[in-house]
């Protein structure tokens, strides 16, 4: 079983956009790979992108395709986790601060990103970029992850 975050970026300048969200993901040395439309899995059709946009799941670090520490919440012990913090709060928050960036960039319209264990999404909310902070650590602290597709407007 995998932890799994993806999603899509919704823009009117795909290719500005994924150079932004490779360069966010470096800087927190996470990973980034990005998919086509039909890799979102288990996406209500209403959400599916339609329009110009840039398709991505996110990785515990480059080449890892699952999010399985930055979404587990379970505290390691020190060093453990190369490269990433032994605290699963703040791996979850790495992870939020990368999806804010996202939100504040120019080109960013609307970022419908899941949160899941083995890709199965239970229910869709949406949320504004001001709350997404506090409703994700609230989401993962009653189940991590929470099997949830957020659809944030930036």
């Amino acid at each position: 079983m995998s932890n799994d975050v993806y999603g899509f970026v919704a823009t009117q300048h795909p290719n500005e956009t994924r150079a932004f969200l490779e360069a966010a993901a470096s800087r927190r040395n996470i990973g980034v790979k990005f998919i086509m439309a039909d890799e979102l899995f288990n996406f209500p059709p209403e959400v599916l992108p339609t329009g110009n946009h840039v398709a991505f799941v996110v990785g515990d670090r480059g080449g890892k395709e699952s999010a399985d520490y930055l979404t587990d919440m379970v505290d390691y012990a020190p060093g453990a986790l190369e490269g990433l913090s032994a605290s699963g709060e703040q791996r979850l928050s790495l992870l939020v601060d990368w999806i804010e960036e996202i939100g504040r960039h120019r080109a960013t319209e609307w970022i419908y990103i899941a949160m899941t264990e083995c890709s199965e999404i239970e229910s869709h909310e949406r949320v504004g970029l001001d709350g997404l902070r506090g409703q994700l650590m609230s989401d993962f602290r009653q189940h991590a992850p929470p099997n949830r597709l957020y659809v944030v407007s930036a």
